[in-house]
């Protein structure tokens, strides 16, 4: 449910900032020009949660997030997100500001990127477990066409910032 995603979450912004872990997680990553992220909490209550770093002028391309929803929830900078339909037209186009809740409903195709002049971080909470993620591009006609698909596992090497 929506309310089990909220407390996850709430769960989540506590360990970030009790564990100090943008500053464990700059220190780790300085210089990188790719996104970068690490698994904050073990399928608590069903879910999984993520931390992202956005360096500037990172994206993730356009993707969806299997059978999975979720929130997101922007802890310092700003994020630029475009939604698509299913025939690629943009749906909605939003900034996703710093605290702000940002609802992830299953099924949905959407492209993220930080178009700011500072590294931003964010944490992503998702129901069930993340096990995939399809990524698009747009036919001759601007219908999806699946590129590639990037199983759970393939991110697990990043699951600590101690290293």
């Amino acid at each position: 449910s929506g309310g089990m995603l909220m407390k996850v979450l709430a769960a989540c912004r506590a360990q970030v900032r009790e564990e100090r872990l943008l500053d464990a997680f700059e220190a780790r990553e300085a210089g990188s020009v790719e996104r970068a992220y690490f698994q904050l909490a073990n399928a608590t209550m069903g879910c999984e949660a993520w931390l992202i770093r956005w360096p500037p002028g990172s994206v993730a391309p356009l993707h969806d997030h299997g059978t999975a929803y979720g929130v997101a929830q922007v802890v310092t900078g700003s994020l630029f997100e475009q939604r698509f339909t299913p025939r690629v037209r943009i749906a909605c186009e939003r900034e996703w500001q710093p605290g702000a809740e940002i609802g992830l409903a299953k099924g949905i195709f959407h492209e993220v990127r930080n178009l700011g002049l500072r590294t931003a971080y964010s944490i992503h909470v998702y129901a069930p477990r993340l096990e995939q993620m399809t990524f698009y591009d747009r036919g001759a006609r601007g219908e999806l066409r699946a590129l590639r698909q990037e199983r759970s596992r393939e991110w697990q090497s990043q699951t600590t910032v101690s290293e």
